[in-house]
């Protein structure tokens, strides 16, 4: 299921308005293996991690 579903994200990913769009927001596609996505995860959630440890950002229950 999931080599499915990143086949059809990456064919949607080159499409000439979606990537008109993107560009548009400043978005980076991400597209690729799944490997790739999961690192690019991976390194978002640490960077995020980083500046909300840093800004002092606390979690309202």
């Amino acid at each position: 299921m999931m080599q499915r579903m990143n086949e059809d994200v990456n064919k949607m990913l080159v499409m000439t308005d979606v990537q008109e769009k993107m560009e548009q927001y400043g978005a980076e596609d991400g597209g690729g293996s799944i490997e790739k996505f999961a690192s690019f995860i991976k390194a978002e959630q640490q960077k995020w991690a980083l500046v909300a440890n840093q800004a002092k950002v606390k979690v309202d229950a």
